[in-house]
């Protein structure tokens, strides 16, 4: 996987490969915060989630997309380790 400032094109190239169907949206900064992009862009919470990469630390390295309802709490690091 490159690094983080250029991953872009890696994610579209993957996407595209297993066949995914998806939109890719810039979004400014300001609007980064969930229920923040979700007035700005008018998308329901409900239809909306919140994608956090993860990278193994011992052995191969390996990926993961975890993605969450934007309407779920989650605590992130408990549940990735699991």
């Amino acid at each position: 996987m490159t690094s983080a400032g250029n991953i872009e094109p890696e994610i579209k190239q993957t996407l595209e490969m297993l066949g995914i169907t998806y939109t890719w949206i810039v979004v400014d900064p300001d609007f980064a915060d969930t229920e923040n992009f979700c007035r700005k862009y008018d998308y329901p919470m409900e239809k909306s989630g919140n994608t956090i990469l993860v990278a193994s630390k011992r052995g191969e390295k390996k990926y993961c997309a975890c993605i969450v309802l934007a309407t779920a709490k989650l605590d992130v690091n408990k549940k990735v380790k699991e």
